[in-house]
C-alpha cells in the first residue's frame, strides 16, 4: 500500500503549468476487450526542420498512470518542434491486466505512429521514444522485446531513447521481478526476454539516461551497468547522473510530493529537458537552441523532514 501511494503521488506531481497544458488532439488507436486506448497527441506550431517525434509512455510501475503524466515534458518538446504522442495502455489496477498487456500496448501505439507518420508529416526514420520510470522500460522495449502485436507488421525500432529514472532490470536484483515471473507463466516468455539490461545488442540505438544518485526504486547501479554493457557492445549510451534526486525527481510538481509549499518550481525538471535537449540536437533531432532559462526560485526539492 505504501508503494502504490507513492505512485499515486508521483502520477499527481505533474500539476502546475506544465501538468494544465492539454493535447492538440486526442484519438483511438487501438480498441482491446471494450477499451478504446488513447493517443493523446501533441502538434508543434512550427515543426523543426528534421519532422521529428517522440513518443512518450507514462509510469506507474506498470499498475496505474495516464498520458497526462508525460504532459509537462511533451509541452516543451512541442515548443521545440516536435511532434509528440503520449499513449495510454492498460494497467493492472485499472484494467487487471498484466505486463504482458502493457508491452503489447506500448508496441501497438509507436506501431500507429509510424502508420500515421505521413499524416502528421513527421520522419519515420526521426521517431523516438522515452518514458518515465515503468515507462522508460516499456520504451527501451520496443528495441528488442517479441512482438505482442496484434498486427501483422513488425515493431519499428525507435531511432534514440531518452529515458527517466527507466526500469533497466527485471532480474531479481532489478524491479518488479517477482510480479513479471508470476504473471508470465500463461504465455510463451520468460523476464529476461523484456528487461532491458538483458537484451542489450550491438545495434541498440544511442540511449539518454537520467537518474538520480539516490533512486531507491530505480537504482542508479543498475542504470551504470546498463551504460557499461552499452559501450561494451559499441553503443551511444549517455548517463546523466543527478546528485540527491529520489525516483520521480524529473516530474514538474514533484516539489509538493515531498512536503514544499504548492507552487515550489523542481529544478531538476529543468536540468533533465536541458539533458535530453543538449541529447536530441547531438543526434540531430532538434536544431541547437538557447539554454533553457531556469527560474531563479527552482530549487532542488529533497526529502522534507
Amino acid at each position: 500500500m505504501k508503494n502504490l501511494l507513492f505512485i499515486l503521488a508521483l502520477l499527481l506531481s505533474s500539476s502546475g503549468v506544465y501538468g494544465q497544458v492539454n493535447p492538440s488532439k486526442i484519438q483511438v488507436f487501438k480498441t482491446v476487450d471494450s477499451v478504446a486506448l488513447e493517443m493523446h497527441i501533441f502538434k508543434p506550431k512550427q515543426q523543426t526542420p528534421s519532422a521529428s517525434a517522440i513518443v512518450l509512455y507514462f509510469g506507474g510501475g506498470w499498475r496505474v498512470g495516464s498520458p497526462s503524466a508525460m504532459y509537462p515534458q511533451a509541452k516543451y518538446f512541442t515548443d521545440r518542434g516536435m511532434t509528440v504522442f503520449c499513449p495510454q495502455y492498460r494497467t493492472r489496477l485499472t484494467n487487471h491486466t498484466t505486463i504482458y498487456e502493457c508491452i503489447q500496448d506500448a508496441q501497438d501505439a509507436f506501431i500507429w505512429v509510424h502508420q500515421h507518420a505521413k499524416g502528421f508529416q513527421i520522419d519515420k526514420n526521426k521517431i523516438l521514444a522515452g518514458g518515465g520510470s515503468a515507462g522508460g522500460h516499456l520504451a527501451a522495449n520496443l528495441m528488442f522485446a517479441p512482438s505482442l502485436s496484434e498486427q501483422k507488421e513488425a515493431v519499428p525500432a525507435p531511432k534514440a531513447l531518452v529515458l527517466f529514472n527507466p526500469v533497466l532490470d527485471v532480474s531479481a536484483q532489478g524491479y518488479g521481478n517477482p510480479a513479471i515471473v508470476r504473471e508470465l507463466k500463461s504465455t510463451p516468455y520468460q523476464w529476461d526476454q523484456f528487461s532491458p539490461l538483458h537484451q542489450i545488442t550491438v545495434d541498440f540505438c544511442p540511449t539518454l539516461i537520467m537518474n538520480g544518485d539516490q533512486d531507491q526504486v530505480t537504482a542508479l547501479a543498475r542504470a551504470k551497468s546498463f551504460q557499461a554493457v552499452m559501450q561494451e557492445k559499441g553503443n551511444d549510451c549517455e548517463l546523466s547522473v543527478f546528485k540527491g534526486g529520489v525516483h520521480g525527481f524529473f516530474n514538474y510538481g514533484f516539489a509538493q510530493t515531498k512536503k514544499y509549499k504548492p507552487g515550489t518550481k523542481n529544478r531538476y525538471f529543468y536540468e533533465t529537458l536541458q539533458a535530453a535537449d543538449d541529447f536530441l540536437v547531438q543526434h540531430g533531432f532538434l536544431e541547437a537552441a538557447d539554454p533553457i532559462l531556469i527560474p531563479a526560485d527552482a530549487l532542488y526539492p529533497v526529502a522534507q523532514q
